[in-house]
């Protein structure tokens, strides 16, 4: 993952985009403001291009996503399930539930996200 970070800072308007997807994901809706900007605080910027896994199925979960920018395919036993679009989160199930990422996610386009390690978001 850290070969696609890239230095950005992070603007006004990224982070309240960024706090109001951290806000409606299902494992952060319960977090007190102050809690969603703790995590939003830590997020670092990635940038992915045409067919770049994200995350991959079966594998170690290290972060909790936000993407901002492009499309994101995901795949489950090699079938598509479902595309993310800018704002959609992921990678909370196997930060949560300390379990392997349940599927595989794949740049379709140019894509960045903003993510949080492991550590921050438990």
């Amino acid at each position: 993952l850290q070969a696609y970070r890239q230095e950005r800072a992070m603007e006004p308007a990224t982070r309240g985009f960024l706090m109001g997807a951290v806000s409606s994901n299902r494992f952060c809706a319960k977090l007190a403001p102050e809690q969603v900007e703790a995590i939003v605080d830590t997020m670092a910027h990635f940038r992915f291009d045409v067919g770049d896994v994200v995350v991959r199925e079966g594998e170690e979960g290290s972060h909790f996503f936000v993407l901002q920018e492009g499309l994101l395919e995901v795949t489950v036993a090699g079938s598509t399930t479902n595309t993310m679009v800018p704002g959609n989160s992921f990678g909370g199930i196997a930060l949560v539930h300390n379990c392997p990422r349940t599927a595989t996610l794949t740049a379709t386009a140019a894509s960045s996200v903003w993510a949080v390690r492991c550590d921050t978001f438990r």
